[in-house]
């Protein structure tokens, strides 16, 4: 039913909400308010703030999908209002519409675009926007159904006769396909005899007059036509760059002269953006690919496909008029030179070269005598040359760093994105390189402009430059003077290193800041700039000048260190004889350092070098953000190989594009029908725990009899055989003094996760917060190092912390030795140094222990006077020589029972080989002298798990490929918060990708993803996309863990409707941790509503008042700082809660974590106090994954602080907040309780003080301290 009356446009959004509020009684549809709210809020030019209170609000989900029908499909308003809205979430809530309505939908809105003559242009791009959300989504099967059938052989109804002739020749399996169509839709066909009318055939029309539209626009002179041809072309890069949109769309845009339009269009040279979108166009249109099959071509293939089409042109040139006789002789390059093509079409007569042209398709019937043959041949027969990344500069300069033509216009930006799918190996190296290196601009200029604007530069009275302060980052540069200029490498025309001494003086520095800059080490990167003071005169920060103009930075360049020199002319940090480093003497420094090459050539060739002179300061930047050369240079090095296309393994190369089976990967698939044991080890602590582990039935056999076991004799090690009646457990059988095995008590994912990761292929794990991710991890890896004793296992988690904890639960285990472990970040857990310098100094200290006890062995066995002792080697001889030997007579040798700690021949083998092969490994360090010689031997030979932070592994590429690194299992735990740009490098750490053999990435891949400093290059590229993410995506077989043991209950139900199937470990409810009630608080979790508080550039006083109290509160009653977090949604709060707990940090202590929400992920805390700051808008808060962030945080207590008003009216917030608004919104107390004396239960009844607002908490402050 449809109401029929209109209500007033001036309503207020907050007066409309109510019609499509949970409580509403009228859920008719009001045709005449889509109406209003469609022409009011939704298409004004200032209209951000209406559409985001209109999405907060639910209109979307609660009013118009639910009242979008058959019946409302010629709704213009409706098509539109559901189109704007669905933008404004990036088309992120289609997987929970219905699919029929789904498709019913998009046939109407593009239908509506093909026959509406009332759409503005503005109109147009909203339907834009929504296809480019659409086909960004096409791992939810309705979405893929409804958007690729517009994008299919029907559209090649557009082209020729010819065309498609010559089109089929390749693949004639779709000629029969193109046969089946036209006898279906032949006019004498049923289904046409049934219609009365012609009807828009949308699945062959759509993409062919959209093409039609965007030249049209090209071609016209008003203004409007740039915002809609920015959002087109942005779509069709976008349809060219994935294969199920390109396979039939990208013969037809040659067809229809996109290209040509473009290159010919007053708008692409005028208009940078439109420029750089229509050169991304031209690249994806030529890319070397097979649009059917999807096989990447090689240099070679290409230029066979493209000699192949050339030959079968001018052969035919040549059949059919001498006039074309010169055109038949041209070389297969030079058919791509439009200036040569141009003359040689010149001589020949129009009547005869336009036939030709028809002849071979280049042309159509229906293309005007205005087509340009030329540029049609430049598009047939250009070879697609990529760029060589190499003969670009690495280091962003000053117009990299404060480009404006990155300025977005409607959030579409002139770069590549990181899609579901990509094309080639290749071009996902393009890809990723472009988007990290305006990433990474994007913090480096903050970097800059914050140090420099510190430094406080000003004009002398001789108009030079000083600077009126100092900061620890940055320093005056006295010169910089270019001492070498290497010549090119083979291939190459910039010079291959040009060596620069940079002249500083450190005096009146403080000590430390002396030290952090003679820690430099080689290969840091820095950053030199020339800075020209502007005059002292007031000027608005916020006015036309940006960053760089203000502070008068007019030249940038990046440098490598290659060493630091003192005073006289000594390596800073050298190794000395003594094995002490060498301290820098006096207070001047020379920085040699290495520039950047094509650098250097791009600034001879435009005129000179004289801006080196002009660089004054030199700033350093933090070592764990200023990795992104490395990165760079691993994606340069990946690309120039010569077999680009197998830098991964082959049984993962389809599945990371994004292409073919999502399962061929997974061990299943890559073992079918194998029989082979799995080894699971300790993963069981007895037999009842493997029968509970698998759904299948399960028999327990003894491992040497075979017989049955019981399931209470039933102990490790476990076997497992998969069989078509069940599984087949082998294990060992307790003996009666054995004690109770000890252990986590894996559920079943846990336990699917545990098997997955042993085998050969890709196994994804994820997981919601507390559900045992990183113990799965510890359990695979040591299962691995016991089964595989050949292979080397690398590690990965995103930061330090992160490698530490994983550490720490590998070492709980007590399974791998910890002198096969080495960490490449600086990782100390209890007393291990697992740093490669600590794992050198611990594998020393053990040779001397084990060399003490072959010395004692000597004695007792009478041969103290061989020296056994005095080396590996040494002690290597004694064994095979006289200890061996005597194994013989082991019944007469009481010496080496006691030393084996054995009765029998055969054990005390065991446990001589293995001691003696201990002290043979360890030999090597005896050779090997130096450090570095050590470091690089413990992780290349000795080594068996390999830590590392992705950081470290760009960082260590290029040092571990050119030492012969191998490794065959790649684990990167918190795989969520590693970006897919980041994850590049810990899969191409060796030459041989053959030999990974397995790759297991676990994490929660609905978790916040990382943050980044471009926020709009984030949205746009998403390239904060996690390879975890996107392989989830495509729909790669994943292991779901559903059990969670970190939180309260009660707490982690907040959170649980983000994560099906999520429940709590049964041995929750027997732990008196999350029984008991929180001392001092009437409830585990609440909303504190602070109706009256205002935010004022990200700060909120009045929330920062309640976040202290109730920390100060928090402790009154026992509570350790350290069991307490403090959250909040702005960096401003963060900072201005810091300023507020210093004063009482003597008294009160600190809080365990002062931070915003993204910098809280990975962290987690007993107690979580939250301010949520916003009191007009929700802002970043909308995304609901931020949230989950903050409140998954809290194990035991969780008091969120904001605007109920504001939060409750947003729709996305409900399934988390919904639960707290449920409860009292004011301070529930008990001030009477302390952590010493509640005894109270969680689910005991309790008479709670109220609190209504800071000041009385305050009050309730004083009057307990008063009571102390």
């Amino acid at each position: 039913m449809v109401r029929k009356s209109t209500p007033a446009t001036t309503a207020s959004l907050d007066e409309l909400a109510a019609r499509w509020a949970p409580t509403a009684k009228d859920s008719t549809y009001d045709a005449a308010m889509v109406a209003g709210i469609y022409a009011t809020h939704l298409t004004q030019a200032d209209a951000a703030s209406a559409r985001a209170t209109l999405d907060t609000t639910g209109y979307l989900e609660r009013y118009l999908w639910p009242h979008f029908s058959q019946k409302t499909v010629a709704d213009k308003a409706l098509l539109l209002s559901i189109a704007i809205t669905s933008n404004e979430k990036e088309g992120q809530n289609w997987a929970s519409v219905d699919g029929a309505t789904f498709g019913l939908f998009v046939d109407a809105l593009l239908r509506l675009k093909m026959e509406a003559d009332d759409l503005s242009l503005r109109e147009h791009t909203y339907i834009l926007r929504f296809l480019m959300f659409g086909i960004r989504q096409l791992e939810t099967s309705h979405v893929a159904r409804a958007m690729l059938k517009y994008t299919s052989l029907p559209v090649w109804a557009h082209l020729s006769e010819v065309q498609r002739s010559l089109a089929f020749a390749d693949h004639p399996k779709l000629k029969r396909h193109w046969q089946n169509r036209v006898q279906a839709t032949a006019p004498s066909s049923p289904a046409a005899k049934k219609r009365k009318t012609t009807v828009v055939d949308l699945e062959a029309d759509f993409y062919a007059s959209l093409m039609d539209d965007c030249k049209e626009c090209l071609r016209s002179t008003d203004d409007s036509a740039v915002e809609y041809l920015v959002h087109s072309l942005n779509l069709f890069v976008d349809l060219l760059s994935q294969l199920p949109t390109r396979r039939f769309l990208r013969t037809l845009l040659l067809h229809r002269h996109l290209l040509l339009a473009c290159r010919q269009s007053h708008w692409v040279t005028q208009h940078e953006l439109l420029a750089k979108q229509a050169e991304l166009l031209h690249f994806y249109a030529h890319f070397p690919i097979d649009d059917q099959t999807g096989h990447a071509w090689t240099t070679v293939e290409h230029k066979n496909e493209l000699a192949a089409r050339a030959h079968a042109l001018q052969l035919a040139a040549f059949e059919q008029s001498p006039a074309l006789h010169p055109l038949s002789l041209l070389p297969v390059a030079q058919l791509g030179d439009r200036t040569i093509v141009r003359q040689q079409l010149a001589s020949i007569p129009h009547d005869v070269l336009r036939p030709f042209c028809l002849a071979r398709g280049l042309v159509h019937e229906a293309d005007g005598d205005d087509v340009d043959l030329v540029e049609c041949f430049v598009d047939f027969f250009t070879q697609f040359t990529p760029p060589s990344l190499q003969s670009l500069p690495v280091y962003p300069t000053e117009t990299d760093l404060w480009a404006s033509d990155l300025a977005s216009l409607d959030g579409i930006l002139p770069t590549r994105k990181l899609n579901l799918q990509f094309l080639s190996v290749t071009d996902y190296l393009l890809r990723c390189y472009e988007l990290y290196r305006l990433e990474a601009a994007s913090a480096i200029a903050l970097d800059l402009e914050r140090v420099i604007d510190a430094m406080g530069p000003t004009l002398t009275p001789g108009h030079t430059t000083m600077f009126r302060s100092r900061h620890p980052m940055g320093l005056g540069v006295e010169q910089v003077r270019v001492v070498r200029v290497g010549k090119p490498a083979i291939g190459e025309t910039h010079p291959a290193q040009v060596v620069a001494h940079i002249n500083l003086d450190l005096g009146g520095q403080a000590p430390d800041v002396i030290a952090a800059w003679d820690s430099l080490h080689p290969n840091d990167v820095v950053f030199l700039a020339g800075v020209q003071a502007l005059e002292d005169a007031p000027m608005d920060e916020t006015g036309p000048l940006n960053a760089a103009e203000r502070l008068g930075i007019h030249v940038v360049r990046g440098a490598q260190v290659l060493e630091v020199l003192d005073s006289v002319n000594k390596t800073v940090g050298e190794l000395l004889e003594n094995g002490k480093r060498y301290e820098a003497k006096g207070a001047r420094r020379t920085l040699r350092v290495a520039l950047d090459g094509a650098q250097y050539a791009a600034d001879l060739a435009a005129g000179g070098t004289e801006i080196y002179a002009r660089l004054n300061v030199l700033v350093r930047r933090v070592a764990t953000k200023n990795h992104f050369h490395s990165v760079l240079t691993t994606m340069q090095d990946v690309l120039q190989t010569q077999r680009v296309q197998h830098a991964l393994p082959s049984w993962l190369n389809d599945v990371f594009l994004g292409y073919g089976d999502p399962s061929a990967a997974h061990y299943r698939q890559l073992r079918a029908n194998s029989d082979e044991a799995t080894h699971l080890y300790d993963t069981f602590v007895d037999g009842h725990h493997a029968l509970a582990s698998f759904a299948d039935p399960v028999s327990l056999l003894d491992e040497g009899s075979g017989k049955p076991v019981a399931p209470e004799a039933a102990t490790s090690p476990f076997r497992l055989t998969a069989t078509e009646n069940g599984v087949v457990l082998t294990c060992a059988t307790k003996s009666d003094d054995m004690p109770a095995a000890q252990g986590l008590r894996y559920t079943p994912a846990q336990v699917d996760a545990i098997c997955s990761g042993v085998h050969d292929g890709l196994t994804l794990v994820t997981g919601a917060p507390g559900t045992g991710k990183t113990d799965v991890a510890a359990q695979i890896i040591a299962n691995l190092y016991r089964s595989l004793n050949a292979q080397r296992i690398v590690v990965v988690a995103p930061t330090p912390a992160a490698v530490a904890d994983l550490c720490a639960k590998l070492l709980a285990l007590d399974v791998v030795d910890p002198g096969h472990m080495a960490s490449l970040s600086a990782t100390t857990v209890g007393d291990h140094n697992l740093s490669v310098a600590g794992r050198v100094t611990f594998l020393l200290l053990r040779r001397e222990a084990l060399l003490a006890q072959v010395e004692t062995l000597a004695s007792a066995l009478n041969l103290a006077h061989l020296g056994a002792s005095h080396s590996c080697a040494q002690a290597q001889y004694f064994y095979e020589s006289h200890v061996r030997p005597q194994l013989a007579h082991l019944e007469a040798n009481e010496a080496l029972r006691a030393f084996c700690h054995a009765t029998t021949a055969a054990s005390m083998q065991t446990y001589l080989d293995g001691f003696f092969g201990q002290l043979e490994t360890l030999g090597a360090l005896e050779i090997l002298r130096t450090p570095k010689q050590r470091g690089d031997y413990v992780l290349v030979k000795h080594a068996r798990v390999v830590l590392m932070t992705a950081a470290d592994a760009a960082n260590a590429r290029a040092r571990l490929l050119a030492m012969g690194f191998q490794y065959a299992t790649l684990v990167i735990d918190a795989a969520a918060q590693v970006p897919e740009v980041d994850a590049l490098a810990p899969l191409v750490l060796q030459k041989d990708a053959a030999k990974l053999r397995r790759v297991i990435l676990l994490g929660d891949d609905k978790a916040l993803p990382p943050a980044l400093q471009n926020a709009p290059l984030a949205a746009f590229s998403h390239l904060n996309q996690s390879l975890l993410q996107r392989l989830v995506r495509l729909g790669a077989p994943v292991v779901h863990l559903d059990r969670q043991g970190r939180t309260r209950p009660s707490l982690a139900r907040l959170y649980a409707s983000q994560y099906p199937g999520l429940t709590d470990l049964g041995c929750m409810a027997a732990n008196p941790r999350f029984q008991r009630a929180n001392p001092g608080f009437a409830l585990p979790a609440q909303f504190i509503d602070a109706p009256r508080a205002t935010a004022v550039n990200g700060e909120n006083r009045v929330e920062a008042m309640w976040m202290l109290q109730l920390f100060q509160y928090l402790r009154r009653v026992g509570v350790p700082a350290s069991e307490i977090a403090v959250l909040t949604a702005t960096e401003a709060q963060k900072s201005l809660l810091l300023t507020m707990f210093k004063p009482h940090e003597a008294t009160l202590g600190r809080p365990a974590l002062v931070a915003t929400i993204d910098e809280s992920v990975g962290a987690h805390s007993p107690y979580v106090l939250l301010s949520l700051v916003h009191t007009t808008s929700v802002g970043a808060l909308r995304d609901v994954r931020r949230l989950i962030a903050a409140v998954s945080r809290a194990a035991l207590g969780l008091y969120i602080v904001g605007k109920k008003a504001l939060f409750e009216a947003c729709v996305d917030l409900t399934p988390v907040l919904g639960p707290l608004y449920a409860r009292p919104t004011q301070l529930q107390l008990l001030p009477n309780e302390s952590v010493a004396t509640c005894s109270r239960l969680e689910s005991d009844e309790a008479a709670p003080t109220t609190v209504q607002n800071a000041h009385e908490l305050h009050e309730a402050l004083a009057a307990m301290s008063l009571s102390d």
